[in-house]
């Protein structure tokens, strides 16, 4: 768990008596919620971006090259900024 997250979060005030499987829980418990809360605020993040970018007009527009992004490609992934050519292009596809 911490190769794949960086850091053991801090024993919290009472940890200390619990056996190792108790604060392992508890420490994984903690990495969750750490994740879901950013996950949640990235989310919030594209949303901000998708409202500002429909307020503004270019909402169908694709960020890279300008061109319209498909009704259902918006449908399926309403924060999504790039037409598909130019999201493989971007992930290297």
């Amino acid at each position: 768990e911490v190769e794949n997250h960086g850091s053991f979060p801090e024993l919290e005030d009472g940890d200390e008596g619990m056996d190792p499987e108790e604060q392992a829980v508890r420490a994984t418990d903690d990495l969750v919620e750490a994740r879901l809360i950013e996950d949640r605020g990235n989310l919030l993040q594209k949303i901000d971006l998708a409202l500002y970018r429909l307020e503004s007009g270019t909402y169908q527009l694709c960020e890279n090259c300008g061109k319209t992004i498909p009704k259902e490609r918006l449908r399926a992934k309403p924060s999504v900024s790039l037409c598909v050519a130019c999201q493989e292009e971007k992930d290297g596809s």
